[in-house]
């Protein structure tokens, strides 16, 4: 262990000090420098979230995130969907970039209102409620913006 830690590293593989060096492979076919990894492709999102207060301004509509996948688990603002919501004003209540693992994200939080009846599976939540919900970091910030 140690000697893969010390003297047979990735970067700059000490094979003069190696106490293996006459049984090394590596050392005998000319292959003392490892290969770079490989960088993970960065993907950029673009998130545009619905901030969607009830009628008397003191709960939100919040979504569950799916069984499945990144935000399993989670509750979360709904991303905006202009078959079902109209954005309300001309600015975005908050705007942001962030991360998570190889995703570059930058958020848009629009005030919005329902254009019929509530759509898809969800529920109106105080801020105090939304306290005690999984929430994604991105989430939570809005939730903070909020109040």
């Amino acid at each position: 262990m140690e000697l893969g830690a010390l003297v047979c590293t990735p970067l700059k593989p000490a094979c003069l000090l190696c106490p293996l060096g006459a049984v090394c492979e590596g050392r005998k076919t000319g292959a003392e420098a490892f290969p770079n990894k490989v960088p993970k492709a960065v993907v950029r999102r673009e998130e545009k979230i619905a901030v969607i207060p009830s009628a008397d301004g003191k709960r939100w509509w919040c979504v569950a995130g799916p069984e499945k996948g990144r935000l399993a688990g989670f509750w979360r603002f709904p991303e905006f969907d202009a078959a079902s919501m109209k954005i309300v004003g001309r600015k975005p209540l908050a705007a942001f970039a962030y991360s998570i693992t190889k995703y570059r994200v930058r958020l848009a939080a629009w005030e919005a209102r329902f254009l019929g009846k509530e759509a898809g599976a969800g529920r109106w939540c105080s801020l105090a409620e939304m306290e005690a919900f999984s929430m994604p970091s991105a989430h939570r910030r809005l939730r903070e913006a909020l109040g």
